[in-house]
């Protein structure tokens, strides 16, 4: 609102009629949807986010599903990075999680650029008796109206 007023000064000061100056609630309003819409984006990311942090620290994937895009670039040790349906991806990150108990996991770094956001993160899992460090690297991109993984690695 500041920034508006500021313009609005501006026009007046420079000698524009008062009429650029009418136009101002049409801006307002522009600026506040955009805002809207900007805190809604956040929100979803945020609520992606949390669903991956929990879904991997439980090592299940039964609420990310709702969240994979139609194709999901994967990429998880002993097997070939490559694009795959969601359901085939979820059907990989199942039996991924089913041969690996998670003993910890966070994400550390949750990238907030509109675009493309990502995240990465990193935990410990037992794997054949053996304990093992791993990081995630998660990418999102918005597809009819919502954000979807797009992209799930593990290294």
């Amino acid at each position: 609102m500041k920034v508006i007023t500021a313009v609005s000064l501006l026009f007046l000061s420079a000698g524009f009629s008062s009429e650029a100056v009418d136009t101002e609630p049409t801006v307002v309003i522009q600026l506040e949807q955009d805002s809207i819409a900007d805190k809604r984006a956040d929100e979803e990311v945020g609520q992606v986010w949390s669903e991956v942090e929990d879904n991997v620290q439980r090592g299940t994937v039964a609420g990310l599903a709702r969240y994979l895009a139609p194709q999901v670039y994967l990429d998880l040790p002993g097997r070939d990075g490559g694009y795959y349906s969601a359901n085939q991806a979820r059907s990989i990150m199942q039996e991924f999680f089913r041969l690996r108990r998670v003993l910890h996991f966070k994400l550390s770094s949750k990238g907030t650029t509109h675009e493309t956001p990502f995240a990465t993160g990193g935990g410990t899992f037992i794997n054949h008796g053996n304990r093992s460090a791993f990081q995630v690297y998660v990418s999102l991109s918005f597809l009819e109206k919502h954000w979807v993984i797009s992209q799930f690695n593990v290294y």
